[in-house]
């Protein structure tokens, strides 16, 4: 179970600082590089 995704701690650890930065590199792609197939990415109100 531990050495299935590089250890239990790790990921856990590691999954909220790599959703962020990828988060806003999304938003940052799709506000410069508007794409017709996708939809408008969820903004926090």
């Amino acid at each position: 179970m531990l050495g299935g995704s590089g250890g239990g701690v790790a990921s856990a650890s590691g999954r909220p600082l790599l959703l962020r930065p990828l988060f806003l590199l999304q938003l940052t792609e799709y506000l410069a590089f508007p794409s017709p197939k996708l939809p408008p990415p969820p903004l926090p109100k």
